[in-house]
C-alpha cells in the first residue's frame, strides 16, 4: 500500500504551516511505513506541523501503559509544534 497524492503536492505546500489533528497522527503511528517519507518530503520542503494541546490529549488517551503514553507523547512532539490556544 503506498499514499497517492499529486506530483505537485510537496512543491505547492513548501514553506506551510500543516495543521495536523489525531487522525493524522493515528495514521502516522500505525502505519509509519506509508507517512514518514511523506512527511520527511514535507518538511524538508520547509513545511511546519503544528497541533494543539488537545489533539495531544486525544492522541494519548486510553494508552495501556505510560511506555505506550511515552511513545505517543514522544512521537507526537518530535513531528509537530504544539501550541497553546492563547499563543495561536
Amino acid at each position: 500500500m503506498k499514499i497517492l497524492y499529486s506530483p505537485n503536492l510537496i512543491a505547492e505546500l513548501a514553506n506551510s504551516d500543516l495543521f495536523l489533528d489525531t487522525n493524522t497522527f493515528i495514521g502516522a503511528i500505525s502505519f509509519p511505513e506509508l507517512f514518514e517519507e511523506f512527511f520527511k518530503q514535507l518538511k524538508n520542503s520547509g513545511c511546519a506541523y503544528i497541533t494543539i494541546p488537545s489533539v495531544l490529549f486525544e492522541f494519548t488517551r486510553g494508552v495501556e501503559s505510560i511506555e505506550a503514553f511515552n511513545k505517543r507523547a514522544e512521537f507526537i512532539t518530535s513531528l509537530s509544534s504544539i501550541y497553546l490556544l492563547k499563543d495561536i
